[in-house]
């Protein structure tokens, strides 16, 4: 029953993490530090699921402006590492809001 347990929520990850990830981009998100915590949590737990929904998002906005996503997307983990120590979460958080403003100027 545990087994069962654990698979269900390795299943959920990847798609509570494209949730987020489609909120964060293509939302109003007015708190990004309180979505910030849980999608670096998500991303150190699933770096596949993260792949598949940064592809997932890229493919799905024009092509002109695809390469500036990935570009965006390369710059929200440069530096970041797969661990939950307060410097690393606070470096993510503020990637994140760059992230963000720069994936909102390039689909204006």
């Amino acid at each position: 029953s545990f087994g069962l347990l654990f698979w269900g929520m390795v299943q959920i990850i990847p798609s509570l993490l494209s949730q987020l990830l489609d909120t964060i981009v293509f939302e109003e998100c007015p708190n990004q530090w309180s979505m910030s915590r849980p999608l670096l949590c998500l991303i150190i737990l699933s770096g596949d699921g993260f792949n598949q929904a940064k592809q997932q998002i890229i493919s799905s906005v024009s092509e002109s402006v695809q390469d500036k996503i990935q570009s965006a997307f390369d710059g929200l983990m440069r530096d970041v590492n797969n661990t939950l120590e307060g410097k690393n979460r606070d470096v993510f958080t503020q990637k994140m809001t760059v992230f963000r403003q720069e994936v909102k100027t390039i689909l204006v």
